[in-house]
């Protein structure tokens, strides 16, 4: 985390900044969860050391936002027209599409897996 917020001082670290901070992470690969424990870390440090100057310690709504994912979720239809397009245009991103689809998983962390995490008896990654 400090490699991101060098050069920041803590009073001045906003939900915007907190919302770049969280896409760097899933850009890197990095899953929800843990970026979650990371937000809760800054949550924590910034309550420790300036509670009454930075409104992300407040509980307000703003500071609720810097956990939602920015994400689009995709209606029944537009699944289909995603699946047709991939089959159509691009064969070769099915799989990734499908798992991505049935189990939620981002892009990063389907090309992270290894075979350990893949359980074919129990049809589980």
């Amino acid at each position: 985390m400090k490699e991101f917020y060098v050069g920041l001082k803590i009073k001045e670290i906003n939900s915007k900044i907190v919302v770049k901070f969280k896409q760097s992470e899933f850009d890197q690969g990095c899953q929800l969860n843990s970026v979650n424990i990371y937000i809760l870390t800054l949550k924590n440090i910034i309550k420790e050391v300036c509670p009454k100057t930075n409104n992300l310690t407040k509980e307000s709504k703003m500071w609720k936002n810097s956990f939602a994912i920015n994400m689009n979720i995709l209606s029944i239809e537009q699944i289909r027209h995603l699946i047709k397009a991939c089959k159509e245009k691009f064969y070769w991103a099915c799989p990734i599409v499908y798992i991505s689809l049935s189990t939620g998983t981002s892009v990063p962390e389907i090309l992270a897996l290894t075979w350990r995490e893949v359980d074919f008896q129990e049809q589980t990654i």
